[in-house]
């Protein structure tokens, strides 16, 4: 469908069709755990329609997550060679801490734009395992969606990336919780952080966090007006909450780049935020240590428990860092985790 507009209006004949077809599809057996209904396989169904995607491809290649529909990387550049003959779209660097796409519209200029590993960390993403696991394919996967949305917005219709909205993914991209994805919890599971109060401020701990963003969704349901706090920790845990004192909260505590102290209960998708205060601030917590000092620190660890302890308790110091000395702690940390990994 090369410079053609998908067209999305259906007709009654259509329409039935398609809903005969997914009737048939939940009963095969065939299709992603998640799509357990007729009406939730007809919505992505429809979805993939919009995009110009056939209806299996569109099942298996969608994934929802928060309400949202989201595709990999990999489909989000086959969607820009399909639909606008001529486009320009190639990875031309990608490594472990880099990765540079170009991109660019048949008689236009060509644009050029990197992700890098000191990014990912600066976004607290670098805690999830897929980053760990998969750093090559994970800065590929941000840099070529990231340039998609500047370059070819009418290809990709504003969908994202799983990762971008919180899933843990493969290293094709696609989520490995399954393919749809309900961030609150559908279940409570152990928690991790118990050590908040409710009513008090918690005194200095190892396990120091900070908060390295907050994303606020504002909706109606039924005419009834809520928000949803989705709140990325320094360790790269996303905890969400509607609760507005948590949220402002956290909004505040990362202003002030404040240590927190952090309450939650995990679910088969995600966090919910429970818990969260600010922490007081020591003496030595104000310190700025030097780059020599936390890898000093991190190579006294004598096992990757203990190595991934000091590196939570560690981030807001690496956080005050420049630039490149953020980087070398980074590469102090992942050397570390393969020795003991080896070992």
């Amino acid at each position: 469908m090369p410079n053609e507009i998908v067209k999305t209006d259906l007709d009654m004949t259509t329409w039935e069709v398609m809903r005969c077809q997914v009737d048939v599809l939940i009963k095969s057996g065939f299709l992603p755990k998640a799509v357990d209904t007729p009406e939730k396989a007809l919505a992505i169904a429809l979805k993939g329609r919009e995009l110009g995607l056939p209806m299996m491809q569109a099942i298996t290649s969608i994934h929802v997550i928060d309400g949202k529909p989201t595709i990999s990387a990999e489909l989000m550049a086959a969607l820009v060679y399909q639909r606008l003959s001529g486009a320009i779209l190639r990875c031309i660097e990608t490594s472990d801490k880099i990765a540079t796409y170009e991109a660019g519209r048949p008689g236009d200029k060509i644009l050029k734009m990197s992700f890098t590993w000191e990014e990912a960390v600066r976004a607290g993403l670098t805690g999830k395992d897929n980053w760990r696991k998969y750093p090559a394919a994970m800065l590929r996967a941000r840099c070529c969606s990231a340039i998609c949305r500047i370059v070819f917005p009418d290809a990709i219709m504003g969908v994202d990336t799983p990762d971008e909205l919180g899933a843990i993914t493969t290293e094709e991209g696609e989520p490995v919780e399954g393919e749809i994805i309900n961030i609150t919890p559908s279940k409570p599971m152990p928690q991790r952080k118990s050590k908040a109060s409710p009513d008090i401020v918690l005194e200095p701990s190892n396990e120091a966090l900070t908060i390295s963003d907050v994303a606020v969704k504002r909706s109606k349901t039924k005419g009834k007006p809520w928000t949803k706090y989705a709140i990325t920790a320094s360790d790269g845990i996303i905890y969400s909450t509607f609760d507005t004192k948590l949220g402002e909260r956290a909004i505040k505590a990362m202003e002030m780049k404040a240590p927190v102290a952090i309450k939650g209960e995990e679910g088969s998708y995600g966090w919910e935020l429970k818990e969260l205060h600010v922490r007081e601030i020591s003496s030595d917590e104000t310190k700025v240590w030097t780059k020599r000092e936390i890898q000093d620190i991190l190579k006294s660890a004598e096992n990757l428990d203990g190595l991934n302890d000091l590196w939570r308790s560690l981030t807001p110091h690496i956080a005050k860092l420049e630039g490149p000395d953020r980087v070398i702690c980074q590469m102090a940390y992942d050397k570390r985790s393969v020795e003991l990994g080896n070992g």
